[in-house]
């Protein structure tokens, strides 16, 4: 509680600071000043050249849900899905903010633990077939991240369901990539958050997991001479 209650001071001291000056160091700025504007005039982020890959998958057998029940009810309630411990995700909005469905330019605020988190991503597209629906978001202005990251729900041949997130990140918030254990507790964090879902996934469909694989590719980097 108590912890909480300083990250809201903070918040709030910072806003003020830039109401009354109009001017915050580094990149509290952006975070602040996307705090007061709409989803549609937010800048798109992304993710540099180098920037970290992951991959979240699980796949489950004997479900006791359909493919078809899983699909629908991501597509109308995404939100159900992807929420965590780390972070909550809103149900999407239109440009304006006003409560919407789950489309191509709509977008998705999420709530995220920490101080300066104003952090909306963008459906980027949306693609369904009989047997997968699969769906890309990009982060926006005022998210600590820079990133694209994609959703897949599958129905394979053999009737197993398998459940899959890829994305390709930069932190992008000054105080935690100013180390690197800073960005180091980024990564880890979101690599629990994106395990939850893994997790959410699997408790809704009911069946038995025969594969809950994470992987990680830092970017290679070039060899001195």
């Amino acid at each position: 509680m108590q912890k909480n209650i300083l990250l809201i001071a903070l918040m709030l001291f910072l806003k003020i600071k830039w109401l009354l000056i109009g001017k915050i160091e580094g990149l509290e700025a952006e975070y602040i000043m996307s705090s007061f504007l709409q989803p549609r005039k937010l800048d798109l982020k992304t993710p540099s050249s180098d920037a970290q890959f992951q991959k979240y998958q699980v796949v489950v057998q004997n479900s006791q849900q359909s493919f078809s029940k899983l699909k629908s009810d991501f597509s109308q309630n995404p939100e159900d899905f992807l929420s965590n411990s780390k972070a909550t995700f809103n149900h999407p909005v239109d440009g304006n903010g006003t409560s919407s469905d789950f489309k191509t330019g709509n977008f998705i605020k999420i709530d995220i633990n920490g101080p300066l988190n104003n952090s909306f991503v963008k459906i980027m597209d949306i693609n369904e077939s009989k047997n997968n629906l699969q769906a890309t978001f990009q982060t926006m202005e005022g998210h600590i991240e820079k990133g694209i990251i994609q959703f897949n729900i599958t129905q394979y041949d053999d009737g197993k369901i398998g459940f899959t997130i890829t994305s390709k990140s930069d932190v992008d918030m000054g105080v935690l990539k100013s180390t690197s254990k800073g960005e180091n507790y980024a990564r880890e964090q979101q690599k629990q958050s994106w395990q939850e879902v893994l997790g959410n996934i699997s408790k809704f469909l009911g069946g038995q997991e025969v594969l809950n694989k994470t992987t990680v590719t830092e970017p290679k980097k070039e060899e001195k001479k």
